[in-house]
């Protein structure tokens, strides 16, 4: 059972999860608004939920914002180890160059070989359902 002083928090954090998978993302950014962020895991998963669902949405400007703020966040986060700020830092270099690769489609296998080639990377299957469709050089 959740400590009652934590419900809340659960509830909104996981709805926004629910949310994303059933692809609502305004519902995500809406819910997530709710959820304090006194717990890192909580707020990286949170903000990865936000970032991924502006993405999503095509809100190219909302996107850069964010992902701005989420980097200079990851950047200076005392409680954070140093794999876990790579693995977000990393997200958020890729899902930017996702939307970049959105205006050239070419971009896209160097993005996907790079995805496969980066050991630290948080939400690596959101990244490689993006991605499935795209042919590597190598692949037939």
């Amino acid at each position: 059972m959740i400590d009652p002083k934590f419900r809340q928090n659960a509830l909104y954090f996981n709805l926004a999860r629910l949310f994303f998978y059933k692809k609502d993302f305004k519902k995500v950014i809406e819910t997530v608004r709710e959820v304090e962020f006194k717990d890192p895991i909580y707020a990286n998963v949170s903000k990865t939920l936000i970032m991924l669902s502006y993405y999503e949405l095509y809100d190219e400007e909302a996107l850069t914002y964010f992902s701005e703020s989420f980097t200079a966040y990851m950047r200076r986060s005392k409680g954070i180890s140093d794999k876990v700020k790579k693995d977000f830092l990393n997200l958020i270099k890729f899902t930017k160059k996702m939307s970049k690769a959105r205006y050239d489609k070419n971009l896209l296998p160097k993005i996907k070989q790079e995805i496969m080639d980066t050991k630290q990377l948080a939400s690596r299957p959101w990244f490689l359902e993006k991605l499935k469709d795209v042919k590597l050089p190598n692949e037939e």
